[in-house]
């Protein structure tokens, strides 16, 4: 198994709700995104410093867990429920 093939089944093995998700990024966060999704995703760029890329996860508190330990040089920009869950664990941590 390679590793991003891995590291994206990690995401499905509580049986979220398979989702596809747009992020925005730091540009810094490229190689992880790699990492976890592989070669093959969609991405677009923002500006010099940014990028949006597109994939599709189990919504799980891993996948949360995973965005959050960005330090915010990453953020959802939808589906609309990745989102709402996201602000609600932002929320607890506040």
């Amino acid at each position: 198994v390679k590793v991003a093939e891995f590291f994206s089944q990690e995401f499905s093995m509580l049986d979220g709700e398979p989702c596809g998700v747009e992020f925005l990024c730091e540009n810094k966060l490229m190689n992880s995104i790699i990492d976890r999704f592989g070669k093959k995703i969609k991405t677009s760029i923002i500006d010099e410093d940014h990028l949006v890329a597109r994939v599709t996860v189990d919504l799980t508190n891993t996948f949360y867990a995973w965005v959050f330990a960005s330090g915010g040089a990453m953020r959802i920009l939808g589906p609309a429920k990745a989102v709402d869950e996201m602000m609600k664990i932002v929320q607890i941590y506040q």
